[in-house]
């Protein structure tokens, strides 16, 4: 579970975090903060690239939000020299 705080946009927060404000799973939600709907991160092409933004209210449900851009002939440079699996995954040194 993801939780929002629709006041301070404190986003994303666990279960873990709300219980340190001394909330407890089964207990309604500290004012201000709300579930968060997941939803699955879209599908991108070569030259784009998708990160979670704050979610957003949809008919009352506060649901995971994303947002797609088109890489900048920068980044699209900077991929052609990051090592990828056979799927096309990009590695990364950790």
């Amino acid at each position: 579970m993801k939780f929002f705080n629709t006041v301070t946009n404190e986003y994303p927060r666990y279960q873990g975090d709300l219980e340190l404000l001394g909330w407890q799973l089964g207990q309604p939600l500290p004012e201000n903060w709300v579930e968060v709907v997941y939803t699955d991160m879209p599908e991108i092409t070569e030259n784009k690239k998708v990160y979670e933004i704050l979610p957003q209210n949809i008919d009352g449900i506060w649901t995971q939000s994303w947002q797609v851009d088109d890489l900048t002939a920068e980044e699209i440079e900077q991929n052609k020299h990051v090592p990828t699996t056979k799927f096309g995954q990009f590695i990364r040194n950790t």
